[in-house]
């Protein structure tokens, strides 16, 4: 896995530099165990398409964003995977937010 971790986590962290309201992230490439030993040679779409591998985001923003600017996220992400954003709030009232493939859950 650490052969695709720099070509996976480096567009996510470009990303998240470009938005004023993510004030921290954590990002990681993150895989199950499979039977099969994946190489460099297999390339990054492949293995992320058929390994079950993922790249996982935690994200801070700050606390006076809205829904829809959370939604802005969706057009950075493809169908293919479900993904979690777990959104760091002192807000605890603010509910799971469901946007098509992409579940934003807060915690403080």
């Amino acid at each position: 896995v650490y052969f695709f971790k720099e070509e996976a986590e480096t567009p996510v962290l470009e990303l998240c530099e470009t938005k004023d309201y993510v004030i921290d992230q954590r990002i990681s490439l993150e895989m199950p165990e499979t039977a099969r030993a994946w190489t460099a040679e297999d390339g990054l779409e492949r293995f992320l398409s058929e390994s079950g591998a993922y790249v996982k985001l935690v994200l801070r923003f700050t606390d006076d964003l809205d829904t829809e600017t959370y939604a802005e996220y969706r057009d950075s992400y493809d169908d293919i995977k479900e993904y979690v954003i777990t959104a760091k709030t002192e807000n605890l009232n603010r509910q799971k937010y469901q946007l098509a493939n992409i579940t934003i859950e807060y915690a403080v």
